[in-house]
């Protein structure tokens, strides 16, 4: 019995690291892409002290290596409808938009609520908003969307 455990142990040890250096090779693995995509943390925007952080991967070379300055174009629907209505002014805001030091393809901001924001762009409740990135003279890249709700 006792060989039979350290055969398995042996075996399992030597799978494990085969495994972790063939993950370690000079070959692309993983996630490739030519698009640009952008991901959030969250779906939901609750309460005017919250935050959504973004990422934006850029997979397009052109784009890439490059300094890009990406626009945001907000645009919300009321109730849950999907008929998006652009809005010149509105309820939230973006940080600066940076590039990651060690990474030219990583870009990292936030949206948060605008601390002053004109009367008729105040947020309504279960309102779901659309953030469109795109940069200049460009189409639409990506987009997200998330939900306003009062806390």
């Amino acid at each position: 019995m006792k060989k039979i455990i350290g055969l398995l142990a042996t075996t399992s040890l030597i799978a494990s690291t085969t495994t972790a250096v063939v993950s370690c090779g000079d070959e692309e693995s993983g996630f490739t892409t030519y698009k640009v995509n952008v991901y959030q943390d969250k779906d939901d925007f609750i309460g005017k002290t919250d935050k959504i952080n973004f990422m934006i991967i850029v997979g397009n070379d052109y784009y890439a290596n490059s300094e890009q300055e990406f626009k945001l174009m907000f645009q919300g629907s009321v109730k849950g409808d999907d008929n998006w209505v652009n809005y010149s002014m509105n309820p939230f805001v973006s940080s600066k938009i940076s590039k990651k030091d060690d990474n030219n393809r990583i870009y990292m901001g936030q949206i948060y609520f605008n601390p002053n924001p004109s009367e008729d762009d105040k947020p309504e409740q279960y309102q779901k908003y659309k953030v469109s990135f795109s940069v200049e003279n460009s189409y639409e890249l990506d987009s997200f969307q998330f939900n306003y709700k009062e806390k």
